[in-house]
């Protein structure tokens, strides 16, 4: 049975006022050109998801995750969820190796996926909830 990813979590943070961040915008922009992965890191309230929203809107994929996804194979649901409508076909492959637990090779298959269909460069969003 496929494990159901509320669908709040692949919705970026809304808030009912933002201060735009054109500095550290551009630190991170600065930074993906430097390296694919980047963590931003600081306490709770210092608007790291406000602005990954910001920057990621429109050709961004966010996942946001609890302490479930801690699992791999919840990880993978997330991922499938948050890719499958990029995924086209490869989705439901993706989806049957995921209810057996086999999530090494569901990886493998996402990313097969990915590569078979793509949508242009994007920014992927973990966020932990």
């Amino acid at each position: 049975m496929p494990y159901r990813v509320p669908k709040s979590r692949l919705l970026p943070p809304r808030t009912a006022r933002e201060v735009e961040r054109l500095r550290l915008g551009e630190v991170v922009r600065q930074g993906f050109a430097k390296s694919p992965v980047l963590v931003l890191a600081a306490g709770a309230g210092y608007g790291k998801s406000t602005l990954m929203a910001s920057l990621a809107a429109g050709s961004g994929v966010w996942v946001t995750l609890a302490e479930d996804a801690q699992d791999p194979v919840v990880l993978g649901w997330h991922l499938l969820e948050a890719y499958r409508p990029r995924l086209g076909g490869h989705a439901l492959e993706v989806e049957r190796t995921l209810e057996h637990g086999a999530w090494a090779q569901a990886a493998e298959g996402l990313l097969e996926g990915l590569a078979a269909h793509p949508g242009g460069a994007h920014t992927l969003v973990l966020d932990e909830a």
